[in-house]
């Protein structure tokens, strides 16, 4: 007696579903065969398209200079747009940075106008005290260093 070997496989519902769901889905597909493709180089290099012919148009020497001044013309004007449409861009940028600079010069020229006041009474009192002709030291009399004690 040779050894034979039994397999059993226990499924639940689920497991059953999908099983029959497999196997039908082979059954379905059994006809369809798969052919090999060349995957080499040359199956997917493309022929390159040749090029097109054109057809050149000769101009007559007036017609290249109506062409030469249209074209300028057009460069011209293209230009003039961009140096008006930069003019303004750069207004711009240089009226806000002025405003921003007014701003702030104002906001100094509090503590530099109370400088100045001080520097100006400062420079009046000297005036007012070389008129005098004293430098401004007082002679005070000669105090007695020391209180004396009565007993």
């Amino acid at each position: 007696m040779g050894r034979e070997r039994y397999v059993v496989i226990a499924m639940d519902e689920n497991a059953r579903r999908i099983f029959d769901e497999a196997f039908a889905t082979l059954a379905r597909t059994a006809h369809v065969t798969v052919e090999h493709r060349d995957h080499s180089r040359e199956y997917w290099e493309r022929p390159e398209p040749k090029p097109a012919l054109v057809q050149r148009q000769t101009l007559t020497d007036s017609e290249m200079l109506r062409w030469q001044a249209y074209v300028s013309d057009q460069i011209a004007a293209a230009l003039a747009a961009r140096d008006a449409l930069w003019r303004d861009v750069h207004g711009a940028v240089i009226a806000a940075e002025r405003k921003r600079w007014r701003a702030e010069i104002a906001n100094l020229e509090l503590p530099v106008d109370a400088l100045t006041h001080e520097a100006t009474k400062r420079q009046t009192i000297e005036a007012a005290e070389r008129e005098r002709g004293d430098d401004g030291v007082v002679d005070l009399p000669q105090l007695p260093l020391r209180s004396v004690r009565r007993a």
